[in-house]
Formats: structure tokens, sequence, C-alpha cells
């Protein structure tokens, strides 16, 4: 009865469609980001912690900037296989992201 019960509930959750905008609040002022420099490990982090940190918390890549640029981070972000719904990075965040790994 449990595993009928926890069937229900997954298949019931499943097919929502929501979208959640995880852009910064209308209060505070947009990041302004200087295409000439490139972003910190810091601020790739704040980035992790705003579209990542719900399915990645304990993940080893962002442990070091080495560990990031060697793992699959950077083409899973470009191709838009990630951040995925109901999480949507908005482009200047993914360029941001994406400056990072530029020589």
């Amino acid at each position: 009865m449990k595993r009928f019960i926890f069937a229900s509930f997954l298949i019931a959750s499943c097919g929502t469609d929501q979208v959640v905008d995880r852009a910064p609040p209308t209060g505070n002022p947009p990041v302004v980001v200087d295409p000439n420099q490139k972003p910190s490990f810091a601020r790739i982090q704040q980035l992790h912690d705003q579209y990542c940190v719900q399915c990645h918390a304990n993940s080893g890549f962002l442990r070091s900037e080495d560990a990031l640029k060697s793992s699959t981070a950077k083409q899973r972000v470009l191709n838009k296989n990630m951040p995925q719904r109901p999480v949507v990075m908005p482009d200047a965040a993914r360029a941001e992201y994406l400056s990072f790994f530029s020589s």
C-alpha cells in the first residue's frame, strides 16, 4: 500500500512545467558584467548557489577552480542542458558563467 501511495505521488507530481526564474529580486541592482574581465571563482560559486545548488549541493566540481574547469559544467551550461527546469538561468548569468572558462 505504501508503494502505491508513493508511486501515485510521483505520478501526480510529474508533468508540472513550472518555470522558476532565479534571477536576483527586482529590488537588487542587476549584476553588470564586464566582457573584458573574467569573473572570479568566488563569483562562479555565487552563480552556483543561485542556480545549481538545488541539485548539486555537494558537487565536487565546485570545490576548486581546477575541478570546475575539468568538469562537464561548461558544456552542459553552453548546451542549455543545465540548469534543468524548473530553474531558469537568464542569458546574462549564462554568459557570465561561460566567460569564466575563456582563456
